[in-house]
């Protein structure tokens, strides 16, 4: 169960292979740029600030947190700590991985880990973390090193790796944005990721490019920009057109478009995103009073508004995170991706 993360990770892989060269018997061409059209600009490229889907995708390749999840099982996977252990019911110690570099050239340190969190979680700042790891725990950094760090709670907090893993969590160089430690960064996004940041023009596009020095993997991908184009018509005929090599947020109408056209496919994957409907009960009147919520939810599908079940989606669900990583796909039965193919 590949999360967004993972899927868009590997999405210049992917794509490369799927842009196909004339001949079948030739090479296939990686593509020095791969071209995203999304459905909106994404509302923020602070690490912290985001909510969508789109933006936490785009974040995401260029941020990492101290840990993240296998993409298939969700087990929790060292990142930028090696390792972590439980020193007592209050405590626990994350061994930071040595030798990483922001895109800045800044060192990844405990330092950062500290700046880090005390942003997220301390600062006036309206952050996603502050959900994903409450202030109410009343959490404390501790550097034990420059590779060490230990972080305290006022009650016992076993899920502290599991908040770590979140995409929420990521970490920030602690000398170059230290002046932004109370207010949000809107012009530039510095991280230790595979991608780093070239530009952002409001509404029209975000561009990334390949980070030569990376820790891990190098990114198969020089370049990636994810292109702003609202109408889904319009995204579905630039893709056919081949001015993109992808799309995301297909709406259903328009599927059968995509999966009858000769040098387009569609793909979906299963995903850890969890979809759910929330009342706004201070505006509309009939909200206002519990009985007429009460007698809403349980009229709309009997057990509620919200939904949670894991199934293998079909290509008409309309989620952003449908980008496919590495060939072979999962399984021949599988829709494939929605990706331009070259004509033959």
């Amino acid at each position: 169960m590949p999360t967004r993360r993972a899927v868009l990770k590997g999405g210049g892989a992917a794509a490369a292979v799927a842009v196909l060269s004339p001949g079948p018997t030739r090479a296939q061409a990686r593509k020095p740029v791969l071209t995203i059209a999304l459905p909106s600009t994404p509302e923020t490229i602070d690490p912290h600030q985001f909510r969508s889907v789109l933006s936490g995708s785009i974040i995401n390749l260029m941020g990492e947190g101290l840990l993240t999840r296998d993409p298939y099982t969700m087990e929790l996977k060292p990142l930028l700590a090696e390792s972590w252990r439980n020193v007592n019911p209050t405590t626990w110690e994350f061994k930071l991985r040595r030798g990483v570099k922001f895109h800045n050239g800044e060192e990844f340190n405990a330092e950062c880990v500290k700046f880090t969190i005390d942003r997220i979680v301390k600062s006036k700042l309206n952050t996603l973390g502050k959900l994903t790891w409450p202030p109410a725990f009343g959490q404390e950094t501790q550097i034990v090193d420059p590779h060490t760090v230990r972080f305290t709670t006022r009650v016992p907090d076993p899920m502290v790796p599991a908040r770590l893993a979140a995409e929420s969590m990521t970490m920030t160089p602690a000398r170059a944005l230290a002046e932004y430690g109370e207010r949000f960064v809107t012009d530039r996004f510095i991280g230790t990721g595979p991608h780093r940041f070239v530009e952002h023009v409001v509404g029209d596009r975000i561009v990334v490019e390949a980070n030569a020095a990376y820790w891990g993997a190098k990114p198969p991908t020089p370049r990636i920009v994810w292109q702003v184009i609202p109408d889904a018509a319009t995204r579905v005929a630039a893709l056919q057109r081949g001015d993109v090599d992808v799309i995301i947020n297909l709406p259903l109408p328009l599927l059968p478009t995509v999966e009858t056209s000769p040098n387009a496919r569609v793909y979906s994957e299963v995903s850890s995103l969890v979809s759910v409907v929330l009342l706004n009960t201070k505006e509309a009147p009939q909200l206002r009073d519990r009985r007429g919520r009460s007698s809403r939810t349980s009229s709309g599908a009997g057990r509620g508004c919200s939904t949670a079940r894991p199934r293998r989606p079909s290509a008409t669900a309309s989620t952003p995170a449908r980008i496919p990583t590495t060939p072979p796909w999962p399984s021949s039965s599988w829709p494939r991706p929605a990706i331009r193919t070259a004509s033959s």
